[in-house]
């Protein structure tokens, strides 16, 4: 019987395992040569070998590397190939496409990011592109997905952030209709978990279009859903709830809502909001309550930790680190929130909380905060109850009031010496309101207020050069104090510094972009360097803000008709003439106009209309009467002629006018009556001049005695002072300018010297007391180019008799 195991799993090829000639075989020495090169595996079996019953002794050679264990092969059978292969390529097919999806999951998040950088940078509209394609190659893998059997392993957390960025930037490009409906979206998934917080943003835009209602419906949809230890986040819906309450005026349920933010985390807003929801319900009781529990509400800085206490370098050099970080500028804006609160809550209440009586009302709450950790408000109420008898024209308690503060310390006492100084000078005080201007100075010489109006005080005295030295010292102290800037321009006008005066009103309209007053003021100085093309532009700048404004009218038509353009100067004047048709100035202009346009006619209403509203003067009935006459009107003219010498009997044109008149009507009698009462009048004329020339030099005498005296008294005293060497006091000096100034007459003076540099402003703590920005006063525009009447003079009047 033949062996079973024979030939199994033999090779004939290879050498000999007996063979003697071994060393000289040339595969053997080329194996031991490769000895080392590769790692070493180890054999299949171990021990003694054993005569295996599958050898075959023979005489062939056979490789060495044919001893392999029984039954072992090198590859695996063929019976199942086909199907094992068919298993990995599937296999590698999914996690191909797995990580194919994963990579563009991973440009989504990356234009999720750049949209959202997009929006902090201000660029809206490109982060609300950018969020729409990252919205679209979302939906295209949840697509890929589902096709490809891989929805387990969708990322949810891109999905939701993807469709709230778009929310977002729907709702920062004002698309609040689509910023709804993508939210609304987030909301009804219910594979988001978490998302109660969406509707407070669905209820701020609610808010943002008024919808108070649907706002206060979300908020409370919000609410909750928020777990109740999230205090925070509970009272910051709970404080919106109130707002929009506010906005309904449904004060009684804000204060409600107030009040639980009050009772679980109290702050100073809510706090402010339900004194000023009592405030409108007038419950003077409740007031009292809610402004004590503010005053209860700690701010949590503590300042003594900011104070080096000790010589060590070390700690010195790490509390002027922390001076300076994040959190204490956080502390800071909490301090200064508290003490506004606090202030302007007691500003609102005082007033009602006892019996309408604001000043026993201000006491009170003096008293409260002088209980208080903040103490040191209690000066700032006392100066604001100060402000407060200032709004009532009540200055002597107000002067009283800050006059007793002068004893506090050097921020207090400046404010108060101030604030004195301003009363002072609207009291037009110069001497005491530059004496408090300087003792402000002196308790804080970097309080830009007082520097102000200490420059206000020179210049009242005529030194214009010191009084642009202290607003130009009050601007290194403070380089955005309007007051300085205003003030400083209206100085280098006054000094014909054209330039300077229009950076300093160009600086300030970059603060102030929507001032009219101040783009007034850089169209006048560019009309005073003779450059009209940019002071039409500035006032045409300034008509777009102000868009009711007849000076603004005015000054552009007095601009144009100046350059000769009399269209754009009549369309201008008659568009001021018709927002405000009391202005004289308008008025004349509108009818020179029409008279040059022969039109008298026309001119003779505009005429009428001047003499109803400045009755007191002759012109416009005069120019009324020569309209008239010109049109043709003579019986009219002669009946407005005897009007106007009822109301003026002593008008020698008047009389004149008559007489002319009359004779050229053919009517003698009355001609001869109005000659004979021209002749008496000019007899009154003469005896009244006569007088007051003999009564007049009568005076010059009786002072040029006088004058002789004391200068002859001056002439002695004036040796005496020479010998024991004593320097004048210079009242010689100011004498000289004050005569300067009086004699000044109305015809020389110009539009410069009528513009007012000092504004009436209200004084206040926070806002320098000094000088523009007033509601009662805006700068006088000028009239431009005066026309030259017909009807100024008697004999150029003579062409407007009837041939």
């Amino acid at each position: 019987m033949d062996d079973p195991y024979a030939n199994f799993d033999y090779e004939d090829e290879g050498v000999d395992a007996f063979d003697t000639n071994i060393d000289n075989d040339e595969d053997f020495k080329r194996a031991l040569t490769s000895h080392g090169r590769q790692g070493f595996k180890p054999g299949t079996s171990t021990g003694n070998r054993n005569i295996s019953t599958a050898f075959k002794p023979q005489n062939d050679n056979r490789p060495t590397t044919s001893i392999t264990g029984a039954g072992y092969q090198k590859s695996a059978l063929n019976l199942n190939k086909k199907n094992s292969n068919t298993i990995v390529e599937e296999g590698d097919e999914e996690r191909i496409e797995e990580e194919r999806i994963r990579e563009i999951e991973r440009s989504i998040s990356k234009m999720v990011d750049q949209s959202i950088i997009c929006q902090s940078k201000g660029d809206s509209r490109r982060a609300l592109e950018i969020a729409k394609n990252a919205a679209r190659k979302e939906r295209d893998v949840t697509k890929k997905r589902d096709a490809s059997g891989l929805t387990d392993g969708q990322n949810m957390d891109l999905t939701f952030s993807v469709h709230f960025n778009v929310a977002v930037q729907y709702e920062a490009n004002d698309l609040y209709s689509e910023a709804l409906q993508a939210y609304q979206v987030i909301v009804k998934n219910k594979i988001f978990q978490n998302v109660g917080r969406i509707r407070v943003n669905m209820g701020n835009i609610h808010f943002k279009l008024r919808e108070f209602s649907k706002s206060v419906k979300q908020y409370r949809m919000a609410l909750d859903q928020v777990p109740s230890h999230y205090r925070t986040m509970r009272s910051k819906i709970q404080a919106n709830i109130g707002a929009c309450f506010i906005k309904l005026g449904q004060y009684r349920d804000a204060a409600s809502a107030y009040e639980h933010i009050m009772s679980e985390h109290p702050d100073f807003k809510p706090g402010f909001n339900l004194i000023m929801c009592y405030y409108a319900m007038k419950d003077a009781e409740k007031m009292r309550r809610a402004f004590i529990r503010l005053l209860n509400i700690t701010s949590g800085v503590d300042e003594e930790k900011y104070q080096i206490t000790t010589d060590d370098k070390n700690e010195a050099a790490h509390l002027e680190a922390i001076s300076s970080d994040s959190l204490r500028a956080h502390e800071r804006q909490r301090k200064t929130l508290a003490e506004r609160s606090i202030v302007q809550a007691a500003k609102m209440i005082a007033p009602y909380i006892e019996d309408r009586n604001f000043s026993a009302g201000f006491d009170w709450c003096v008293n409260q905060v002088k209980q208080s950790p903040y103490g040191e408000l209690a000066s700032d109420l006392e100066i604001h109850k100060a402000l407060t008898y200032l709004k009532e024209h009540s200055f002597e308690p107000a002067i009283k009031i800050l006059k007793n503060l002068e004893k506090k310390d050097s921020n207090v006492r400046s404010q108060s010496n101030n604030n004195l100084s301003f009363i002072y000078f609207l009291q037009q005080k110069n001497a005491e309101a530059s004496t408090f201007a300087s003792k402000a100075l002196q308790a804080d010489k970097y309080n830009p207020c007082a520097l102000v109006n200490k420059g206000n005080t020179v210049a009242f005295d005529g030194d214009w050069s010191s009084s642009i030295q202290y607003y130009q010292e009050a601007l290194r102290v403070d380089a955005e104090c309007s007051e300085a800037l205003y003030n400083l321009g209206i100085a280098c006008k006054r000094v014909d510094r054209k330039e300077d005066a229009l950076e300093s009103f160009i600086k300030l309209h970059q603060i102030q972009r929507t001032n009219p007053q101040v783009m007034f003021m850089i169209a006048d100085v560019y009309r005073l360097m003779g450059d009209n093309s940019a002071a039409v532009e500035w006032l045409q700048q300034a008509l777009s803000v102000s868009h009711n404004d007849p000076k603004l009218l005015q000054e552009l038509g007095a601009i144009f008709d100046n350059e000769g353009d009399k269209s754009s100067a009549f369309q201008h004047n008659y568009d001021s003439y018709k927002l405000y048709p009391g202005d004289i100035r308008t008025i004349e202009w509108l009818a020179s106009y029409y008279i040059e346009s022969q039109f008298p006619e026309k001119a003779a209403n505009y005429f009428a209309r001047a003499s109803v509203i400045d009755p007191h003067e002759v012109k416009w009935h005069l120019m009324n009467a020569a309209c008239l006459r010109k049109v043709g009107n003579v019986h009219q003219a002669l009946e407005k002629y005897r009007e106007t010498h009822k109301k003026f009997p002593e008008s020698r044109e008047v009389l004149e006018y008559l007489v002319r008149l009359c004779t050229d009507m053919k009517m003698d009698k009355e001609a001869k009556d109005f000659a004979h009462k021209l002749k008496r009048l000019d007899k009154t004329l003469r005896e009244r001049e006569t007088r007051e020339t003999r009564i007049s030099s009568a005076t010059n005498k009786g002072r040029q005695k006088s004058a002789n005296s004391r200068r002859g008294s001056s002439k002695t005293r004036s040796t005496e002072r020479i010998g024991s060497g004593r320097i004048g006091s210079g009242r010689a000096g100011s004498g000289r300018s004050r005569d300067a100034g009086s004699a000044k007459s109305k015809s020389s003076l110009e539009r410069e010297d009528s513009e007012i540099v000092y504004e009436k402003i209200e004084p206040d703590v926070n806002i320098p007391a000094a000088v523009p920005a007033s509601a009662d006063y805006r700068p006088k525009t000028s009239a431009g180019k005066r026309q030259n009447d017909e009807f100024d003079d008697f004999d150029d009047n003579d062409e407007l008799l009837p041939e």
